[in-house]
């Protein structure tokens, strides 16, 4: 089945505190109906869990806690690109998706049923491989907003563009000084902000090898990328108020 580029829609997410407090409210009921929004927003976390867990969600069970509570904005985007991919189902798949809405559900026990873990597997993760690109990018755009403060530096990143197009190879400098504001981030992470502080300079889209990349490292590293959030807001904000003279594309 040919794949078509993601159509972004305004959706209405339910979380699953909601859901089970719908059940909560309804006393003697074992299993529940659920709206087609709901089952969206339930499908969507599902989907979440199965990118960054390949088998067991007790790998990490701080990251699954933050999936399922749902009170992470940077854990929730990898949620919000699969109510996207929901949102853009047709054909037999969509069909698939009205059926599971006929059915009911026991909200205590949603994690255990193979129906849900099945359908997402088969019609949301298997399509990732195809998908990693534009995950990248929704991921990036919405990780450069909680990162860094696009008008705060407007001036000095004028500057810096000026310095970085006598550059050869602006990228590695980029990676030099975000190195140098902080010398414990991992190979992962200074790739990682580099594309955000790349992306900011020179205000054009990064490569799809770059973006693929960014899909990976978030696979791996997603709590690791929330938890250290403010510490990528101070390195990319010190990185920018850096004079940046440069000398054979070496930030000095």
């Amino acid at each position: 089945m040919e794949l078509f580029a993601l159509e972004f829609k305004d959706y209405n997410h339910i979380t699953l505190k909601n859901v089970i407090d719908k059940q909560i409210k309804i006393k003697d009921q074992l299993a529940i109906k659920l709206s087609l929004d709901e089952l969206k927003s339930v499908l969507s976390v599902f989907f979440s869990i199965q990118f960054h867990f390949n088998d067991s969600v007790t790998q990490d069970k701080k990251l699954y806690k933050k999936v399922i509570f749902e009170d992470d904005d940077l854990v929730n985007i990898t949620r919000d690109f699969g109510r996207q991919l929901l949102e853009n189902l047709d054909g037999f798949k969509k069909e698939e998706l009205l059926s599971l809405a006929n059915q009911d559900y026991d909200m205590n026990m949603i994690f255990k049923n193979d129906n849900l873990d099945d359908f997402v597997e088969r019609n949301l993760i298997s399509d990732m491989n195809f998908r990693s690109i534009e995950y990248g990018r929704f991921f990036l755009k919405n990780f450069s907003t909680k990162v860094l403060n696009f008008n705060e530096h407007h001036l000095n990143s004028i500057q810096i563009n000026d310095a970085l197009k006598k550059d050869k190879y602006p990228l590695k400098t980029i990676a030099k000084q975000i190195t140098d504001s902080n010398s414990n981030l991992s190979t992962q992470e200074g790739l990682l902000l580099s594309f955000v502080l790349d992306e900011y300079l020179f205000k054009t889209n990064i490569n799809a090898l770059q973006l693929g990349l960014v899909s990976f490292i978030v696979k791996e590293n997603m709590y690791k990328l929330s938890d250290n959030l403010n510490i990528y807001g101070e390195v990319l904000n010190k990185s920018l108020n850096k004079k940046w003279k440069l000398n054979r594309g070496l930030g000095i």
